[in-house]
């Protein structure tokens, strides 16, 4: 789904109108119009956000209607364990030394192949076929962490949500069969499904 702004800025041309700004050679009055259409992207940022939060939460309810139970959790202990488990996979020096390697996201892990991890269809299909009971989900920035019950009913499909940058990233661990599955806002980086086993 196309952003609302990007629908607005496609449509009505508010980047031509930045340009015509820019023009203007009474700065007072660029002032004044720059300060006006600033105003106007924080409305319509603030409007995206909403739409988008908006859909995330009829997405969950509609997960919770097939039978999922996602339970609210604190994120930190979770991420922890999650950097336990796969993080400390790699150690500082083969990170140190990968080529363009950094730890932004950490499904980077991934994408520089410093673990292996299966990719797009086969990431997809491990995932939907493996068994699990119960597992967490946590998002790279959004404070949400889920222990999700009745897991097995969860599908890759169902992680492939519109969404703002804030949960865009989606981590899937199972602590006890230390395995997870990743989904990435790139569109051309996975999503992965490692497991340590």
């Amino acid at each position: 789904m196309e952003s609302i702004a990007l629908k607005i800025v496609n449509n009505n041309g508010l980047r031509k109108l930045e340009k015509e700004i820019d023009q203007l050679k009474d700065s007072t009055e660029r002032d004044v119009r720059e300060r006006l259409l600033d105003a106007i992207w924080d409305k319509i940022y603030e409007y995206d956000a909403h739409i988008l939060d908006y859909e995330y939460k009829q997405h969950i309810i509609e997960l919770s209607k097939r039978g999922l139970e996602f339970v609210p959790v604190e994120k930190n202990p979770v991420v922890a364990n999650w950097d336990e488990v796969f993080t400390s996979a790699v150690s500082e020096e083969t990170k140190k030394h990968a080529k363009h390697y950094n730890d932004q996201y950490k499904w980077h892990l991934f994408s520089f192949d410093l673990l292996d991890a299966l990719k797009l269809d086969a990431a997809r299909e491990i995932f939907d076929t493996i068994e699990k009971d119960a597992v967490y989900l946590f998002f790279q920035y959004a404070e949400e962490c889920y222990f999700v019950k009745n897991a097995s009913l969860l599908k890759a499909k169902d992680l492939d949500f519109d969404s703002d940058m804030s949960k865009a990233d989606i981590y899937v661990f199972d602590p006890v069969g230390k395995w997870t599955y990743v989904k990435t806002h790139e569109d051309s980086c996975g999503p992965y499904f490692y497991s340590i086993n």
